[in-house]
């Protein structure tokens, strides 16, 4: 057992660069995707390509590190490696990752259109609204159940499922603080095709993390009811579907928060993207 983390670290560390250099691949059909229509300037779409590239790597980092230390918890405490343990790390390293993007400072942006944006003017001009409402309020909805549990778990002397669940709204914090920062960021004096840009750079990262929060959401109320003790085998088998379903769930909405187009419109022969759909749409 002594073996296994040194071993765990060389290959993370591979794994790492791998991802890295995979991440860093923009195809056109991504830059469609997140802009919304197939005719894309070449200046636009490069503010798009480098958008997708340092998310990409931030959020594979961010993952990558978050599975390697739930690995690493999970041979440390119980000389076994719990899948809810790593997915739940993984998540939350995502959504690290995924501050790291937003908040990331970039060196002096470049023209849009051929008008350099200002570094000491801000644009007052109000913005479209983020679409993101009911996935929001529904990670918001299965953390406060998630809490209830918990209480009750403590009212019948169980602290684990409260633990488990502050774990979970901690992780939605930085969710939240993350949202924050998107919808509060500072747009500079621009031209009406650069503020288009914005808005569709916006809308992807608000909806991304939205997903992102409810799979955490979910992944924390699969935890809280796994963690209740149960002696009756019809509850334990309630309990195990429950718990299973949600973990698949989460999987699924992890996977819509991805910075990459689903894979209907990668095989979809047409290279052209329908104007309602792209980064802000549902997939």
């Amino acid at each position: 057992m002594r073996l296994v983390p040194p071993l765990l670290l060389v290959g993370l560390v591979v794994l790492l660069v791998v991802a890295l250099n995979i991440s860093r691949r923009v195809s056109a059909g991504d830059v469609r995707w997140i802009a919304g229509t197939a005719d894309v300037p070449p200046a636009q779409a490069d503010v798009y390509r480098r958008y997708l590239a340092r998310h990409r790597q931030h959020r594979m980092v961010g993952g990558l590190l978050g599975t390697a230390l739930g690995v690493l918890l999970g041979l440390r405490w119980n000389a076994t490696i719990p899948l809810d343990l790593v997915l739940f790390c993984g998540v939350t390293g995502v959504l690290v990752g995924s501050l790291s993007a937003e908040t990331y400072r970039l060196s002096r942006p470049r023209a849009v259109d051929g008008v350099a944006p200002s570094l000491r003017t801000a644009s007052l001009t109000p913005r479209p609204p983020l679409e993101h409402g009911r996935v929001l309020v529904t990670a918001r909805v299965l953390l406060a159940v998630a809490l209830l549990v918990g209480l009750v778990g403590v009212i019948a002397g169980q602290t684990a499922p409260l633990l488990v669940a502050l774990t979970g709204v901690v992780v939605a914090a930085v969710a939240e603080r993350t949202q924050s920062v998107v919808r509060s960021r500072r747009r500079p004096v621009v031209s009406p095709d650069a503020a288009a840009v914005d808005h569709r750079i916006r809308a992807f990262a608000s909806r991304s993390l939205a997903w992102l929060e409810a799979g955490a959401a979910t992944l924390t109320v699969s935890q809280v009811l796994a963690s209740v003790p149960v002696t009756s085998p019809p509850l334990a088998a309630a309990q195990t579907f429950l718990s299973i379903t949600l973990l698949v769930t989460t999987f699924v909405l992890v996977h819509r928060a991805s910075p990459q187009r689903p894979w209907s419109l990668i095989l979809r022969p047409t290279p052209a993207l329908p104007s309602s759909a792209g980064a802000g749409g549902v997939r």
